[in-house]
Parts: structure tokens; sequence; C-alpha cells
């Protein structure tokens, strides 16, 4: 939550899982020590590594909707149904472990064995490269939060000449954008979508340009709209167009065409 409150960031769920396998292949190697010196402790770290994963798979869920238009009601609905299952299976399977007797051997031990053979299951079915299309829909976005300022929010532009130096401008549209930018108190990364936006970029040519997923662009339109306290495009257009300082080119770079 520290993290997610002052920066934005993104990880691929299947790459991370295929990193810590080997970890985790030994730390369930090891349950049947824990387990039997530290049950109370090693069963709610391993509850508490599963709510986590599930808080993950609700942001997916999320991604999911905002990006293909998926109805929430059904999305959060067939992903809690699958949690409850795994839930479920997961009292079943202690009931029987406090049953039957495997072969004479311990619950830590049969516990490890069954969480290793389900953790290298999936595995295979992750397995071979990922594609551009299954890596967009593996990844897990956290957008940083951000305060929204108050309507009578100043107009504040730096005039120190390091910063000028540090941000240089392409022409008086870069300026403007600029500013509206520090009035509203945008991210960096809102800003560079403010300033395609500004210029007639359609959604999927931001994320192209900017590397990014469609849903992502979305998500920070979102955000830098509620911050402007706008609905449509014409109005942030007006309100960049309405922003009059102004500053001579300190670029040569040319701005990049709308598409």
């Amino acid at each position: 939550m520290a993290l997610w409150q002052r920066r934005s960031f993104s990880f691929n769920v299947i790459q991370v899982f295929r990193s810590l396998f080997p970890f985790l292949l030994c730390l369930f190697a090891a349950i049947p020590l824990f387990a039997t010196a530290l049950p109370q402790i090693t069963y709610g770290i391993a509850y508490g590594i599963f709510s986590l994963l599930v808080s993950i798979g609700m942001v997916q869920c999320c991604q999911t909707c905002k990006r293909d238009g998926v109805s929430p009601l059904f999305m959060f609905g067939f992903y809690f149904g699958i949690v409850n299952v795994i839930q479920l299976l997961g009292y079943g399977f202690s009931s029987i472990l406090k049953t039957y007797a495997f072969f004479g051997q311990s619950h830590g031990f049969v516990i490890a064995l069954s969480a290793m053979f389900v953790t290298s299951l999936v595995f295979y079915l992750v397995r071979g490269d990922l594609d551009s299309k299954t890596t967009a829909f593996t990844n897990a976005e956290f957008i940083a939060l951000s305060h929204v300022p108050d309507s009578d929010s100043r107009l504040v532009v730096s005039t120190n000449p390091r910063d000028a130096l540090r941000n240089p401008y392409w022409d008086r549209l870069a300026k403007q954008c600029a500013n509206t930018a520090a009035r509203f108190r945008l991210t960096a990364r809102e800003a560079e979508v403010l300033e395609l936006l500004a210029r007639g970029n359609t959604v999927p040519a931001i994320a192209e340009s900017l590397v990014i997923s469609t849903g992502t662009v979305q998500t920070h339109c979102k955000r830098l709209y509620a911050k402007m306290g706008i609905h449509k495009k014409q109005e942030l257009i007006d309100i960049v167009r309405a922003s009059t300082d102004y500053v001579k080119d300190r670029s040569p770079q040319k701005p990049p065409k709308p598409r």
C-alpha cells in the first residue's frame, strides 16, 4: 500500500511465477518441518499469501472489465466463485487429512507433496514463451493513488532555468500542457497522456507510443479527467488552450503527429 500510494507499477504474473517457482518448491519441501514446529504461524503465512494472490486477481478483473467491456457483475461473480471453490477444496482436503492416514505419513508431508504437485502442474501449463497478446492479459497494473486538487488551484509554472533544461518544450502546446499538468498536479505519466490527447492522438496510439496497454491509458485518462473535473476530450483541449504562459522552444525535436 505504501508503494501503491506514490508509484505506479506493473508486473507480469506468469513471469513472476516462473521466477519464484524454485523458491516455492523449496518452501513447500520445508513444510513438514515448520508445520510440525510452528503450525499456526506456517498456516497463517500460507493463507496470507493466498489472500494476496486473490487481491492481485481482483486487480486483473478490474483491468479486464475496463479493457474489454466485460460486465463487472459477471466478472467478479465468476472470479469469487473460483476463489470459493478453491477454499472449499482446501477445507475438504484438510478434513480428509484429519480422517485418514496416508500410508502412515505425517500431515505436513502430504500437504507438501500435494502443493508441489499442483504448483508443478501449473508451471507446466504456463510453459513456453508469451506472445504480446498473452502478455497484455497477464500484466497486473497498479496505478499510483494521488490527491485531487481543489478547483481553485492556481497555475504554478517553474521559472528555474534548471527545470527548463530538464523539461524542454517542443512548442507552445507543450508548454501549455506543462502548465496544465502543474495546475492540476498530474503525475509524470498523466502529463504525457495529457499532451498526447491534446495533440489528437487516440487511445491505441497513445498506448503504442508509451509502450503500455490500452487499459492503462484509459485508467490514466479517467484519473486526469477526474482531477481536472471534466468529462470530454474537448473540455480538456479548452483548458490546455486557456493556459497562456509560453516559452520558446528549447528542443529541436518535433512533437508526435496525431494518429
